[in-house]
């Protein structure tokens, strides 16, 4: 296959998981807003069959053909059913918590980072959970404070990056906080890793070099002695 082609196929390939993401934002039946400041742009999602997405440039607005009506009257628990097994899918740490702070969804990426099952985890105050003060749970604070974070860096003991997002409902008031995870610690044991394979062989060139010429010498040495 010529460059021409790999290029075509890839972008088919590019056009396909484009419409799968359509897809997937057609059948969610609740509102949201979800911005990207890096890339300037902003999708708010209403229970209607639209969605709007802001550019820097301007707004796009796409109808939603896929969207099943029958979702939008569902309580918010047969909601989170419904996209459960999709975030399984997901190779991030996910979790939902109520107004109240306590956990109503966790991803299984979730459930293997806390080392912990389903049922250990949905149910429990997230506080309970991380075992640590309420002011340094980030889902408690975009609770409190209603604003969501974005790519807030973790330094603790599980190193990762994290985001959270708020779910309302069509009164304005909160049903939903949720929190993305990307532990990054076994990227930085790899780097620990590569970085002391570096030092060591620092070390072992520059113990080689003295030993070296110690043995040119002694060679020297010992054909004079002879």
């Amino acid at each position: 296959m010529n460059d021409t082609g790999r290029a075509l196929n890839n972008l088919q390939g590019t056009e396909k998981e484009l419409q799968f993401y359509k897809n997937l934002i057609s059948q969610l039946p609740f509102s949201f807003s979800y911005r990207d400041a890096e890339m300037g742009m902003q999708l708010d999602k209403g229970n209607d069959e639209c969605y709007s997405i802001f550019y820097k440039e301007g707004i796009q607005q796409t109808k939603l053909s896929h969207i099943d009506k029958k979702l939008v009257d569902l309580p918010f628990t047969e909601i989170e059913n419904f996209l459960e097994p999709i975030l399984d899918l997901v190779p991030h740490h996910i979790v939902f918590i109520d107004k109240k702070g306590v956990v109503t969804l966790c991803n299984l990426q979730a459930c293997e980072d806390l080392h912990k099952n389903k049922e250990d985890i949905v149910g429990r105050h997230i506080r309970d959970l991380l075992q640590i003060p309420d002011e340094k749970i980030n889902l408690l604070e975009t609770l409190r404070s209603e604003k969501a974070i974005v790519n807030r860096e973790i330094l603790d003991k599980n190193y990762g990056i994290n985001n959270t997002r708020i779910i309302r409902d069509l009164d304005g008031n909160i049903q939903r906080v949720i929190g993305v995870f990307q532990f990054l610690n076994g990227i930085k044991e790899a780097e620990k890793a590569a970085l002391a394979g570096r030092i060591a062989a620092g070390i072992a060139h520059e113990i080689r070099n003295p030993l070296t010429t110690v043995r040119g010498f002694l060679q020297i040495l010992q054909r004079g002695d002879g």
